[in-house]
């Protein structure tokens, strides 16, 4: 390998590291927000459709037996929607090469029953 070679590799190398870090970490959040968005919609059917007293502790577990957090978990039933916002924390794989220990999914819905069928759509967090 020539001097010339040497310092092409020693450049190139590490970009390229970075750029498939950079894949790698974004595939992880987009796969994260997908799975949060997911378990969203099938928390908020299954709840309309069963007989609930605490809407609150129902989707909290429900979030529980998926293994996502819910410290930011904010539930509201009103005028027979209910509302549904979580931001759930993604471990940082390769960000911690820039310091970033960590990524936030986020998930804002909500649902209703129109002649007995679920209506699920996104909404702004307020």
């Amino acid at each position: 390998m020539t001097k010339q070679n040497a310092w092409l590799f020693f450049i190139i190398f590490p970009i390229g590291f970075l750029f498939l870090a950079f894949i790698f970490d974004n595939a992880i959040i987009f796969v994260e927000n997908k799975r949060l968005e997911i378990v969203t919609k099938n928390i908020i059917e299954k709840t309309l459709t069963s007989n609930v007293n605490n809407y609150y502790e129902k989707v909290k577990s429900e979030f529980d037996n998926k293994k996502i957090t819910t410290s930011q978990l904010e539930v509201n039933y009103e005028n027979k929607k209910l509302y549904i916002y979580n931001s759930h924390s993604i471990t940082s794989f390769f960000g911690r090469i820039f310091n970033i220990n960590s990524y936030r999914a986020e998930i804002s819905m909500q649902g209703y029953l129109l002649d007995d069928k679920v209506i699920i759509e996104k909404v702004d967090y307020e």
